[in-house]
């Protein structure tokens, strides 16, 4: 709440002309509705996980054959129900505060990286010194961007592999009783699942996607540049730099892309598409 509040403050009072206001607000705009629609989605899913059991009459949460038969009595199920439903409140505002947190990242720097080529666009591509000026923003704007991708790596990397431990557990649970509530609450911890997956793709790939715009803008005037090595030697390295996906460390020496999940993806869609024709 507090990244959120400094957000605003920032990005709506810093900006100098008309065109960065506007596209402030845009961003702003966007990350406000992907707020919302975060927040309303996993209550959804809460409520279908706690609601719909109890709507059933089958109000208690409990695990034929994983817990002693004593707990499926009064009022020893109503304590596991308030066991797991404050162990699951608290699971829901780390995901969310996790995932708020994404947002409202992949929306400020983006907004930050959409100036920094609109800025490209209007300036003078025979003045070395403003492009040079454009090259070190659209820098720091990608330096800042991945030391909050080091700062906060533990906290999304360890919320991904709770919600895999969660699904696990709910998997093992499902084998071991034949209650359909069980096995709704495993789809619904399947559905928070994918859409931590596709959260983080959309985030990768649109930071991603915006400082490709930039590199490619540069590109395409390395005419202007051919004659000088310096200066054809900065862009080259500042369009690897934008090619460069931001990463999540995990642990010492390992580094895990943001795009890594739609690589993933991509590559389990194109395994059952050619299944399919084989078959």
């Amino acid at each position: 709440i507090e990244l959120y509040h400094k957000t605003l403050e920032i990005n709506t009072y810093l900006k100098e002309t008309s065109a960065e206001k506007q596209i402030t607000y845009r961003w702003l705009s966007l990350q406000n509705k992907l707020i919302s629609n975060v927040i309303i989605s996993y209550l959804f899913i809460v409520g279908i996980y706690f609601l719909y059991p109890l709507y059933r009459g089958d109000a208690f949460p409990i695990t034929p054959g994983l817990v002693p038969k004593v707990f499926n009595k009064i009022p020893w199920n109503i304590l596991v129900f308030v066991y797991e439903f404050a162990i699951c409140t608290l699971r829901l505002i780390v995901i969310m505060s996790c995932d708020i947190f994404l947002v409202i990242f992949m929306c400020q720097l983006c907004s930050e990286l959409q100036i920094v080529g609109n800025a490209m666009i209007e300036i003078d591509v025979h003045d070395k010194r403003t492009i040079f000026r454009a090259i070190k923003k659209h820098k720091r704007v990608l330096d800042y961007g991945r030391v909050i991708c080091d700062e906060f790596s533990p906290a999304i990397v360890m919320q991904h592999l709770g919600m895999s431990f969660a699904a696990c557990f709910s998997a093992i649970s499902v084998l071991y009783t034949k209650e359909q509530m069980l096995l709704l609450k495993f789809i619904s911890i399947g559905l928070i699942i994918i859409a931590e997956i596709l959260l983080l793709c959309f985030v990768g790939e649109t930071i991603t996607g915006e400082s490709l715009k930039i590199a490619d803008y540069l590109e395409n005037k390395f005419e202007v540049f051919l004659d000088d090595a310096t200066s054809l030697k900065t862009i080259c390295f500042m369009l690897f730099r934008a090619q460069r996906p931001l990463s999540l460390r995990v642990g010492g020496n390992t580094i895990m892309n943001l795009n890594l999940f739609r690589l993933t993806m991509n590559k389990i869609f194109s395994c059952f598409v050619i299944l399919k024709r084989a078959m």
